[in-house]
This record gives C-alpha cells, sequence and structure tokens, in this order.
C-alpha cells in the first residue's frame, strides 16, 4: 500500500463499532451459509470497506483486490458489493530446480508475484537429471538435488536449499495464500540417488543416470 500510495497504514485491533469512514474492517466469520469457504471473501464497500472471510487466506486475497483496484484507480474504490472465490482450488505452476538451480531469493519473488494474482500452489521439483548430449556427443553425467540430506553426497554443492531456509519458505509462503508443493522424483529421475547410494542402481541400467 505504501509503494503505491505514499502513504502509511495504521494498523490497529477493534470492532465494527470503531470504524470510520474511510476505514478498512476485516473480521472472520463462522457464519457458512455464505459460501465463502477456505479462500473466498465478501467486500462491501460503502463510507469504509468491510471485508469478512472465513480463513486468513481469503481475508488476505481480499488485499490483493484492494491493492490491484487502487493501483487502477490511484485512490479511490466505487462502492459496491463484491463475492469472490476461486473456481479451481489448485492454481499454479511448477519450477524445476533440480536441472536448473534458481536461488531462494528468486523462488521467493516468485512467490509474491503468484500471491498477486491469487496462484495457490508452487511445486518445487527438487531433483532431476539433465537430458541432452555434450558436445562430445555423450550424455551429460549431471544429477541435481537441491535440499541439504544428512546422507553423503546427496545434495549438490554448486547451489541447494538448507533445511531450516526451505521450512522457513514454506511458512512464509503460506502466509501470503501460496501452498509450497516439494516434489521429489523417483524413481525414474533418481540419479542423486544412485550417486549417494550405488547399490540402488539395476544392474542394467544405461550411462544416462535416468535408472
Amino acid at each position: 500500500y505504501k509503494d503505491m500510495t505514499g502513504k502509511e497504514l495504521k494498523v490497529v485491533k477493534g470492532s465494527k463499532a470503531d470504524v470510520q469512514n474511510g476505514d478498512l474492517y476485516f473480521a472472520l466469520t463462522d457464519d457458512t451459509s455464505k459460501g465463502l469457504q477456505d479462500e473466498g471473501y465478501l467486500m462491501s464497500v460503502g463510507e469504509y470497506v468491510e471485508v469478512e472471510a472465513e480463513t486468513t487466506t481469503g481475508a488476505y486475497w481480499a488485499t490483493r483486490t484492494i491493492l490491484q483496484i487502487l493501483k487502477q484507480s490511484g485512490s479511490q474504490i466505487a462502492k459496491g458489493i463484491v463475492k469472490d472465490y476461486p473456481k479451481y482450488e489448485v492454481r499454479g505452476f511448477m519450477l524445476d530446480v533440480g536441472r536448473r538451480p534458481f536461488k531462494m531469493d528468486f523462488l521467493k519473488e516468485l512467490v509474491k508475484t503468484m500471491s498477486w494474482y491469487k496462484l495457490s500452489n508452487f511445486h518445487v521439483h527438487l531433483n532431476d537429471n539433465c537430458f541432452g548430449k555434450l558436445d562430445d556427443g555423450k550424455t551429460p553425467d549431471y544429477s541435481g538435488f537441491r535440499l541439504e540430506s544428512d546422507i553423503p553426497n546427496l545434495t549438490n554443492t554448486d547451489l541447494y536449499y538448507t533445511k531450516d531456509e526451505f521450512r522457513d519458505f514454506i511458512k512464509s509462503s503460506k502466509e501470503v495464500g501460496v501452498n509450497i508443493v516439494p516434489e521429489f522424483d523417483s524413481p525414474g529421475h533418481s540419479g542423486a540417488f544412485v550417486r549417494a547410494r550405488p547399490d540402488l542402481a539395476r544392474a542394467d541400467s544405461n550411462e544416462s543416470l535416468d535408472v
């Protein structure tokens, strides 16, 4: 809000009786008859903006709508009633960080962008093998596993996420409505597992580590 308007918002706790003209008032409700469910919200705009939601996620999506309106209008929100809820429970995409490493700061920026567009699921593909041929025609001997592990020789040393930072990443993303879905891909793309545990490989596996 400050980035868009240059103004600070004062956040206070209180009841509806304390609301003044121009305020943004948020409240959680136990009334399931309005059909808001996990991610929906009801926003009434008069002399002030009132948002009702059954969950904090629904209330958070309302803040994205308010900011999107202000981005277009500048400083005003038209009077009326908005009932907003997602048509699809899962809205998101997958990023393969196993074959192509990305720094944690980049993942966090993606989550911020997803949150702006109310996308709910970020599928992080944490391990995979590198496919294709090198200049000499040989298959590259490269397999990625990007999460810190206690198993020797499993985690890549060029770039990986510590357990603590990935745990914090999951938690902070949840706070802005985005669910992180970590994935360990196996058995088809288990090159990193075989690198750490050669005894897990099939005797007739090929050179690509795609075992």
